[in-house]
């Protein structure tokens, strides 16, 4: 019986030591991706109301928000990389206000250089004379749309770039900077 007793304290230990290694191991790999992913690699979402100091953001597609502030409508983007000859990106802007939210077909791109949001205009020679649909959309309350924003006009350099739109929340007539990071290869 004693030795009964002793080799099942001797699996328990073992077990236990298996467990145990499995998740040290597990930590070191999460500790080591967390080391090797560089800031830039995240790919955030920003939303910012016009004159406000305060930027909602996330950086899991608006799953979860820095402070656990939430913003009630925000911008997500179907592709988080595109090619350098430019293509078309769909953005979702998702209403989950009570109110209308009203915006257009136009867009703002920024580039990331030397740790700042520059403006980016640079347009391919045969498309300078480019120019955006002047048409109005507007989003019910809690839903969504899908929008495609035309890319290829642009004369991309590889690096990071961001494009915002703004839209008109109809509870208050105040303005919204709606921001998605993508990336270009």
């Amino acid at each position: 019986m004693k030795e009964n007793l002793r080799k099942a304290n001797s699996r328990k230990k073992y077990a236990i030591a298996v467990l145990l290694c499995v998740l040290v191991l597990f930590v070191v790999i999460l500790i080591l991706s967390k080391k090797n992913s560089k800031e830039g690699d995240v790919m955030a979402i920003y939303v910012q109301e016009e004159g406000a100091d305060y930027i909602f953001t996330s950086q899991d597609d608006g799953l979860s928000w820095a402070d656990g502030k939430v913003p009630v409508f925000f911008m997500t983007a179907q592709k988080k990389e595109i090619r350098r000859d430019g293509e078309e990106m769909t953005v979702t802007i998702q209403n989950k206000s009570e109110d209308v939210v009203m915006y257009g077909s136009s867009f703002s791109l920024y580039r990331w250089s030397e740790n700042t949001w520059v403006p980016y205009d640079e347009m391919k020679p045969s498309e300078q004379d480019f120019v955006f649909n002047d048409r109005g959309y507007l989003l019910q309350p809690n839903d969504s749309n899908d929008m495609k924003c035309y890319l290829q006009y642009y004369d991309f350099k590889r690096g990071k770039y961001l494009l915002r739109k703004e839209v008109s929340w109809e509870k208050d007539d105040s303005k919204w900077d709606l921001s998605v990071e993508f990336v270009v290869d």
